[in-house]
């Protein structure tokens, strides 16, 4: 059986960072070319070009949220992937799950949000199960 894995798998373009001390946040991005980043590794920053802290390096004062975008693309993705393994077209798995091709579409695509059910139904027909996973 696969699975959908709800963890991160990749470094994402755009979260928001919430100081665990003041609750303030705020939206940043990843820049691999401020001054702040050492050794090839970014950093995020925000729209003034202030960094806040080094990405993938967990961080006591910061909590981070990824983008939705980014994490129903990558969701989007993974289901893409496991269609394709499991020999189905959009169109069939659309019509397995009762909806249409464009839909499925918009989901691998990242661009529609789906419900629970929904998610649940397709990782259902793919073999697959969505497993939730604590950032580390």
């Amino acid at each position: 059986m696969g699975r959908l894995n709800t963890a991160p798998t990749n470094i994402l373009d755009m979260a928001k960072l919430i100081n665990n001390v003041t609750k303030k946040e705020v939206e940043v991005r990843v820049s691999y070319n401020h001054p702040a980043c050492s050794y090839g590794h970014a950093v995020w920053v925000d729209k003034n070009n202030e960094a806040y802290t080094q990405v993938g390096m967990p961080t006591p004062l910061y909590t981070i949220i990824p983008d939705e975008q980014d994490e129903r693309e990558r969701i989007g993705r993974e289901i893409s992937e496991l269609r394709k393994a499991s020999g189905l077209s959009q169109a069939e798995l659309g019509e397995r799950i009762g909806c249409d091709r464009s839909y499925i579409a918009k989901i691998e695509n990242g661009r529609q949000h789906i419900s629970i059910n929904v998610l649940f139904k397709i990782t259902t027909e793919l073999g697959a199960r969505v497993e939730i996973v604590k950032h580390s």
